[in-house]
């Protein structure tokens, strides 16, 4: 059994620091209306050379996201003003696996896999990620055709 499907992605961050002496290296950003939150995130994997990244948080508002729901093969671009609630994955320089949860402006709560497309800033977006030295969170193909799936590889940590 894949005891990363155990916990979520931040207690798995925490576990694998524990479990390694590997203390994670936190980095945050702020991005402004228009920003698209996923070109940033894949960024900071590139900047900083993430390998393995956990997202610790995401909170802020959206205009513009494409989201798949559970056990739905169709896809949805949303576009207005969207407050999001939850938002977390892992991710490094090879892609990313992230969802969401997101209120419209009646308070209605959606949530679900953001796609790897166009997710534009609202208002703000602040992002926090976590970089995990030892880990390689490398993809790899899924059953289900076009997906790539989280394939994590221990490698040699570097001492802080």
């Amino acid at each position: 059994m894949n005891m990363t499907r155990l916990f979520t992605a931040s207690a798995f961050a925490i576990l694998v620091s524990a479990a390694y002496a590997q203390t994670p290296k936190a980095i945050a950003v702020r991005l402004d209306p228009g920003d698209d939150v996923l070109v940033a995130l894949r960024k900071l994997a590139k900047d900083h050379q993430i390998k393995a990244g956990v997202i610790a948080t995401g909170v802020g508002s959206l205009a513009q996201l494409t989201i798949r729901f559970a056990a739905k093969p169709d896809t949805y671009v949303m576009k207005g003003n969207y407050e999001v609630v939850s938002f977390s994955g892992t991710f490094g320089v090879e892609g990313e696996h992230i969802h969401l949860s997101f209120a419209d402006k009646e308070g209605k709560l959606t949530g679900g896999h953001l796609m790897p497309t166009v997710c534009k800033v609202d208002k703000t977006f602040e992002l926090v990620v976590w970089k995990i030295e030892g880990w390689d969170f490398k993809r790899k193909a899924g059953p289900i055709k076009g997906m790539k799936l989280l394939d994590p590889k221990k490698t040699r940590a570097k001492r802080s």
